[in-house]
């Protein structure tokens, strides 16, 4: 027989503890009260117990709902702020910005532009303004005229309340070339109430320019041979509903273009016609003749812009209108001309003082059909030829004009150039010495060569002229002396030691560089030098207003002499500085002659030629040579 198990086996533990409707039994727990020290109160209401409540179930409700509440709480607080305190906050993007005018115009011609500001803000803007920042050409209509803008237009708005709009008109003149676009910067300046910081809001306004107040027209050729003159025609004409003021045109043209006449005449330089005032429609023409050397196939271009006159400065535009650009193709002339020096080919030739120069002129029918009674002629010019090297070679030289010429007379061959036959004749002369003589004196010396070609060909019932121009430059280089001397019984120092030197012992001497400059001014011009290392650098330098500078760690001496001024000792005092250095000789040096310097360079740019110049002088020793107490000395170092 089993026994009945005992209500609190293990096993019925078990077994209640996974029952749904399993109560447990709880213990209640009570209030800690501290014993009585008197007689106990009979009537107290019994301690009532209850038992907690099962699991954590209750807190976690609880928890819920507070964090609701304090949600709902919190969102009542923001909403309300943002309904009753966020209204006041001004926003950029509730100010409203609307321009009203073009999206292009006419240069030249006045625009009105409406700009209405908005406040769309819930509170007022204080102190507001509009300001226009223009373009550098723009003008203002006045009762006098359109006057330049000013950098900024600042214009008040007053105080704009909220909801409120205010339009302003500006009439600006806007002025550009055509199919360019100008910007006006529109700001609104404002402040707001219980603050002092001034606040902007930017706006941008772009308006295309369609048509330019004067039209530009230019008639050239669009191939010419080298050196062949031509005609350039230039119209300006107004398309402006008002009278343009001051109008000036410019050329810019490449270097070998060269005007022989011009109507009307260039006003200030050969570049710029200032052709004052045009009425609406009025038409002005400038007619160039004019000639460009170049080689065949090359492309010049020739460009004219038309605007208004800058005052104080003849070449430049203040307000441009417009331009035009022409370009011109160089075509194999029908007598092809050649110029070489000494077989150099070239526009520009660099020469030195008393070179020979050996001009060599080939020439070549390039037409389909022979040309007769060919004509050379060299017309020489310049400051820096010497006429009594001449050797024309066959050629007649005149020297009333100093030109060469060859004919059929003096060259066979001249009289009949067949199709593609050449030739070439030539002479001779040398460049004026710029070292010493009428030479020295000369400013920017120059050889110019033109050479003229005229030929006559067959062409239907009469005979055409043919004719081919050419140029070629020389440029004489400067002459620059350069001298380096060690001294010591004259100078700009008192020098001590003895003499010979003696082991040992210190010497001190002047170091002296002189320069002379005959023709061209020289620019970036220095002098340096090494200072040996038994020699010391003293620090001496005369005159003090000489840029004299010593590099110990390079042991470098450097004169820094800037810009060489044409003439410089030409008839005048030389360009000169002197410094002191002293030496100590060796016991190993006894007998010897030692190096007090080593070689001294000269570095520079002749300004005219652009070609640099570099000179080497010798290094200098112990046998003073240009000092003429010490000039037989030995120079030797004694014990």
């Amino acid at each position: 027989m089993a026994l009945p198990e005992a209500p609190d086996s293990l096993e019925n533990l078990e077994k209640k503890l996974y029952e749904r409707s399993y109560i447990p039994n709880v213990v209640p727990r009570h209030t800690f009260t501290p014993p009585s020290d008197g007689v106990s109160n009979w009537n107290s209401p019994p301690i009532t117990s209850h038992p907690p409540a099962s699991g954590g179930e209750t807190n976690w409700i609880w928890r819920l709902l507070i964090g609701a509440v304090i949600f709902f709480i919190s969102t009542l607080v923001i909403g309300g702020f943002l309904l009753f305190r966020g209204g006041n906050i001004v926003s950029n993007s509730n100010i409203e910005v609307v321009v009203r005018g073009p999206t292009a115009v006419k240069s030249g011609e006045e625009t009105t532009l409406q700009i209405a500001v908005t406040n769309r803000n819930r509170v007022p803007l204080e102190s507001a303004a509009l300001v226009l920042d223009y373009p550098d050409s723009t003008r203002l209509s006045g009762p006098g005229g359109a006057e330049p803008a000013p950098a900024r237009v600042k214009i008040d708005l007053g105080p704009l309340d909220s909801g409120q709009t205010v339009t302003k008109l500006v009439n600006p003149v806007f002025y550009g070339e055509q199919n360019t676009s100008q910007s006006v910067g529109i700001t609104i300046e404002y402040k707001v109430d219980g603050s002092n910081a001034l606040f902007e809001k930017g706006h941008q306004y772009t308006l295309g320019i369609n048509s330019s107040p004067v039209a530009v027209v230019v008639d050239v050729p669009s191939m010419v041979s080298p050196g062949e003159n031509f005609a350039v025609k230039v119209e300006i004409i107004s398309n402006s509903q008002s009278i343009l003021k001051k109008i000036r045109v410019l050329g810019d043209f490449p270097s070998d273009f060269k005007i022989a006449s011009s109507n009307p005449d260039p006003s200030g330089s050969d570049r710029s016609w200032d052709l004052g005032d045009l009425t609406p429609g009025e038409k002005r023409t400038i007619t160039l003749q004019g000639s460009i050397s170049g080689q065949s196939q090359e492309v010049k271009s020739l460009l004219f812009s038309v605007g208004t006159a800058k005052l104080g400065d003849n070449s430049a535009l203040d307000i441009p209108y417009g331009d035009h650009f022409e370009a011109i193709t160089l075509e194999p002339a029908s007598l092809g001309l050649k110029i070489s020096i000494n077989e150099s080919v070239g526009a520009v030739y660099n020469a030195i003082g008393g070179e020979s120069l050996r001009y060599r002129l080939d020439w070549i029918n390039n037409t389909n059909t022979p040309l007769r009674d060919v004509t050379l002629v060299a017309i020489l010019s310049g400051n820096a030829f010497d006429q009594s090297s001449l050797n024309t070679n066959g050629g007649v030289y005149r020297s009333l004009d100093n030109t060469i010429t060859w004919t059929k007379v003096t060259t066979d061959k001249l009289a009949l150039v067949r199709p593609g036959e050449s030739g070439s004749v030539n002479f001779n002369l040398k460049t004026l010495a710029t070292a010493s003589g009428p030479g020295a004196n000369l400013s920017a010396p120059t050889i110019k060569v033109k050479v003229e070609s005229t030929g006559l060909t067959s062409s239907g019932g009469g005979a055409d002229i043919v004719r081919t121009v050419l140029e070629q430059t020389v440029k004489v280089a400067t002459a620059v002396e350069f001298s380096a001397k060690a001294l010591y019984s004259v100078g700009a120092f008192n020098n001590v030691g003895p003499m010979p030197p003696k082991v040992n012992t210190e010497t001190t001497y002047t170091i002296k560089w002189s320069l002379l400059n005959t023709t061209n001014d020289l620019k970036n011009v220095a002098v340096t030098a090494v200072l040996p290392g038994q020699a010391v650098w003293r620090g001496q330098v005369s005159p003090g207003s000489e840029k004299v500078t010593f590099n110990e760690d390079m042991r470098t001496i450097t004169w820094s002499v800037g810009t060489l001024a044409r003439g410089t000792g030409v008839g005048g005092a030389s360009r000169e500085v002197s410094f002191q250095i002293g030496f100590t000789p060796s016991a190993n040096q006894v007998g010897e002659l030692v190096t007090l310097l080593e070689q001294s360079e000269l570095t520079g740019t002749d300004s005219f030629t652009a070609k640099a110049v570099n000179l080497v002088r010798r290094a200098l020793n112990t046998k003073l040579l240009f000092d003429p107490a010490f000039a037989n000395d030995p120079g030797i170092v004694v014990k």
